[in-house]
């Protein structure tokens, strides 16, 4: 992040840090479930790959 805003501020932006935190606004479920979710669905895949060479 600190390399990014530097080139930011060195190409003449604003560069402005906020401290985000996703949440679900309805949809499909809880945000921190669907996201454990997702990681594991890439550390599987990710494995098969491994094998696979």
């Amino acid at each position: 992040m600190d390399v990014a805003a530097r080139s930011a501020v060195a190409r003449g932006a604003e560069v402005a840090f906020v401290d985000n935190r996703p949440r679900s606004v309805g949809g499909d479920g809880d945000v921190d479930d669907l996201l454990r979710e997702v990681l594991e669905l890439a550390a599987e895949r990710a494995g098969r790959r491994l094998k696979e060479t």
